[in-house]
């Protein structure tokens, strides 16, 4: 498991594969320390990253949720299952920007392509998700522009803003 600690992200085993994975995509090196006692430290843990096979993943989702329903678990890959409190969520960061700008969420649009955008786009007045999503996240949005790799991006904002 790997914890996420304002700007630090701390692992149990700096040599495990799913570490040196996320290590190689980020460009980030973790701290190792043992979770009981960073915890006896006290310290605000904001993001636990939990990452395996993806049966491993889907059946630690289901088992966490049961067990733990005010978190925010989900899946932000099929390998990585994210658990952080039940107040962190892409839709709760859309609430706090509509009371900044004074705007409801049926002017905005959100655009996203894996399950930790799910609840984002579920309450965007708009939700459009990119060609390369998974079949679950394009089943939820409005709309489904283009892949990644295809500019899908640019494409739908030319198509709404142009």
């Amino acid at each position: 498991m790997q914890r996420f600690l304002k700007n630090q992200w701390v692992v149990s085993d700096r040599q495990n594969e799913w570490v040196l994975q996320e290590q190689k995509i980020t460009n980030i090196s973790p701290i190792q320390r043992q979770l009981p006692s960073f915890i006896e430290e006290n310290h605000d843990i904001h993001k636990c990253l939990c990452m395996g096979e993806p049966q491993l993943i889907n059946q630690l989702e289901s088992t966490l949720k049961d067990k733990f329903p005010n978190l925010t678990i989900y899946k932000s890959k099929d390998t990585y299952l994210e658990i952080m409190s039940g107040n962190a969520s892409k839709s709760n960061a859309i609430k706090k920007l509509e009371n900044l700008y004074q705007i409801t969420n049926q002017e905005i649009m959100a655009i996203g392509d894996n399950f930790n955008d799910m609840d984002m786009l579920k309450y965007a007045g708009l939700g459009v998700a990119m060609g390369n999503a998974p079949e679950e996240v394009k089943k939820i949005a409005d709309e489904v522009t283009l892949s990644n790799n295809e500019d899908g991006l640019k494409h739908i904002l030319q198509k709404y803003f142009e």
